[in-house]
């Protein structure tokens, strides 16, 4: 306990620096190549939502030899939740992570800057008005996305300080809004992983006469955050294809998520399903069904059920006649398998709709809106039955869980060509042909080290 308060103690530096105590050990793995993935976001739960694409990521460059390190932001990585505990999936994968301005004990990692801890008394005041004066008359307060925002400048300063400190092969940024950080970096090879292209994203929402979700930029700010990348990887096909057009001096590769198809039940009552985690296009989505779909498909079929499962069960408060929330479950085996229906009536979108794949993993027959599959580029068409009118989604869905041998058809066909339909290995023979590092550099001021010979 002495040892911690001592270090609590010297941890008054300014924002961005790194007590000696507090440093994380240089990567000690003797593997020739190593990729450096810098992050502002929370890592404890890494395996839903835009966490399956950070780890196809991970597994890709694992698969082709690279050692991992994920640095995160000392202030935008912890949220508003000063306390973190990162996905044992992290470990499994034997990545180091490195949290500057943080205290490791044990698994978690403790917010050391007092931005953190300020932004959680705020959040947490605000929720528990809320839970005291208002949980049956407003619905829970939501907070904006700021994922669409760069690193304040102590953020982006120890960022670029931890990826200088290791030699690393590529030096990649998750989202857009970290691109700028890449110019401080003096890795060889940068590139950007985009879950979202949020100009695009904004675009989505307007059309569907929504608020975006999150922070609204200009295609010209967002290009400008990815002028220091060489690689750009994307969640969608489609978006690629638009941003290979916008920046032709870029390799654009789309990264397809990895497909794991499970054996799941497949006998039981037929259901629809909705898996969802909470952001603004999947509340949309949900209200529509609920709302304009949901109505006409128990008038023709009042025996319907509809499971909603994911934290954006957290949102549905009276659920209608037929349909049980779930919520987060831990083994999603027990909604699948052919007697279910995957529902993704998504009316904004960007990047590319996760669970169209988790559907088709769990052995469920999709039925799917023409947004909900524009990130697949046409990819995934031929798997699943597409609506795009809630008259027209109803009477599909009324039939998928009416006609047992036409559900079972698609669903069939769904887990056996889902993996063929989206594989791709550009990235990996990308990585492949990228050379060893050389050794950090050891000269130079904490704020701009020495640059390292790129030629």
């Amino acid at each position: 306990m002495s040892k911690i308060l001592d270090n609590l103690r010297s941890a008054n530096l300014p924002d961005g620096e790194v007590p000696e105590d507090f440093s994380r050990p240089a990567p000690t793995d003797t593997s020739p190549k190593c990729a450096t993935i810098l992050v502002q976001r929370r890592l404890d739960d890494a395996l839903s939502g835009s966490g399956v694409y950070l780890f196809a990521l991970i597994d890709m460059l694992v698969a082709c030899g690279y050692a991992v390190r994920i640095v995160c932001a000392p202030t935008a990585g912890f949220g508003s939740i000063p306390l973190s505990r990162p996905a044992a999936a992290f470990s499994e994968r034997n990545c180091e992570i490195h949290w500057p301005r943080s205290l490791r004990i044990g698994q978690a990692y403790v917010a050391l800057s007092g931005a953190v801890w300020l932004r959680a008394f705020r959040r947490g005041s605000r929720l528990l008005a809320w839970a005291l004066f208002a949980r049956h008359r407003k619905p829970r307060p939501r907070f904006k996305n700021t994922l669409g925002s760069p690193p304040a400048p102590a953020d982006h300063r120890a960022l670029a300080r931890a990826e200088n400190a290791a030699a690393s092969t590529v030096t990649i940024a998750e989202y857009s809004s970290m691109g700028p950080v890449l110019s401080d970096c003096i890795g060889r090879t940068k590139a950007v992983l985009l879950h979202d292209v949020f100009s695009l994203r904004a675009d989505s929402f307007r059309e569907a006469e929504l608020s975006p979700d999150h922070v609204s930029i200009p295609m010209a700010t967002e290009l400008g955050w990815l002028k220091e990348a060489d690689l750009c990887i994307y969640a969608s096909a489609a978006e690629a294809k638009r941003l290979s057009q916008e920046l032709p001096d870029k390799r654009h590769i789309w990264l397809p998520p990895s497909v794991h198809v499970v054996n799941a039940a497949g006998s039981g009552t037929p259901r629809a399903v909705f898996i969802g985690v909470r952001h603004g296009g999947n509340r949309d989505a949900l209200e529509y069904l609920l709302d304009e779909i949901w109505p006409l498909v128990r008038a023709a079929l009042p025996s319907a059920e509809l499971l909603i499962v994911g934290e954006i069960g957290n949102d549905v408060h009276e659920p209608p006649a037929g349909v049980t929330v779930l919520g987060r479950i831990e083994d999603l085996t027990q909604v699948g398998g052919a007697a279910s229906v995957g529902l993704a009536p998504a009316r904004a979108a960007s990047g590319a709709s996760i669970k169209l794949v988790t559907y088709m993993e769990l052995g469920m027959s999709v039925l799917a809106s023409s947004k909900a599959l524009e990130g697949y580029d046409g990819a995934l068409d031929p798997l699943v039955v597409k609506a795009d009118s809630a008259r027209e989604f109803s009477e599909n869905l009324v039939r998928l869980l009416s006609d047992h041998a036409y559900r079972e058809t698609l669903a069939q066909r769904c887990s056996e060509q889902i993996a063929a339909s989206i594989h791709d290995t550009e990235l990996a023979r990308y990585l492949n042909g990228l050379p060893a590092p050389e050794a950090p550099a050891t000269e130079g001021t904490p704020d701009r080290p020495a640059e390292r010979s790129r030629s």
